[in-house]
């Protein structure tokens, strides 16, 4: 029988054989497609962690406490593109934090809310002054609310 006898009896052996082969193939390329996909949305969950869940949990930023100079207490961190880190200061003396920066992106507009503190971070080093009133946590963030960090006011 040739090609056209198979199609027309599709009990003939032959066609039988015909049909497994499809079905094997339609399986492998079904197997490649769910591997691709599952390929691509590890990718996609390991970004998510990277550039969403990491900054929005305050990143892995240092943290540092304030030493007292002169009736000022100074505090020096390195800020990079993931976290502000976390400072810890007294209530009620004034802070000169200065900061190494090393970021890029929205992380270079920093915002303390509590304190009214809005500045465009350079690279190098740059410095805010405040003077804390209340203890607390307070938050540090860029003007997005993606990067985080924490002043700790004891």
């Amino acid at each position: 029988m040739d090609n056209r006898e198979n199609k027309r009896h599709p009990n003939t052996k032959a066609a039988r054989a015909a049909a497994a082969q499809k079905a094997a193939e339609d399986a492998k390329r079904k197997k490649r497609k769910i591997f691709i996909f599952c390929g691509a949305g590890a990718v996609a969950l390991v970004a998510l962690i990277i550039f969403v869940v990491v900054p929005l949990a305050g990143g892995s930023g240092e943290s540092s406490t304030a030493t007292l100079d002169g009736g000022v207490q100074t505090v020096s961190t390195n800020v990079s593109s993931t976290s502000y880190g976390a400072v810890t200061v007294k209530a009620g003396t004034a802070v000169k934090w200065t900061m190494n920066f090393t970021g890029r992106g929205c992380i270079a507009y920093m915002v303390i809310p509590e304190y009214g503190i809005q500045k465009t971070l350079k690279p190098g080093v740059n410095t805010v002054t405040f003077t804390p009133t209340k203890k607390g946590t307070y938050t540090v963030r860029c003007s997005m609310g993606m990067y985080k960090g924490k002043i700790i006011v004891t």
